[in-house]
């Protein structure tokens, strides 16, 4: 789905923000990687996770994690979840 090449504009904000874990931060950089520009993303957590290497339970960790920080709002779907990138707050 992703190509080696491609590259992704992201918030430097969260790259720095110390409420973040290393995990955090991975797994937010490849919701904004698939999404491709968009400000929505319509994925499964088994292509996420495979894609990136971790857990199931790291990955719904993190999720929740963001969710409380407000950079994710999320809509469970029964082929999937949509995530809704928000403008960080710092």
């Amino acid at each position: 789905m992703i190509q080696d090449e491609q590259s992704f504009l992201i918030d430097k904000s969260i790259l720095f923000d110390v409420r973040l874990s290393p995990y955090d931060i991975r797994i937010y950089f490849a919701l904004v990687a698939f999404s491709q520009g968009n400000e929505n993303l319509k994925i499964t957590i088994g292509e996420i996770v495979r894609a990136i290497g971790l857990s199931r339970a790291t990955f719904s960790r993190s999720i929740k994690h963001f969710k409380k920080l407000k950079l994710l709002q999320v809509d469970r779907k029964t082929d999937g979840c949509i995530y809704h990138f928000l403008k960080p707050n710092n």
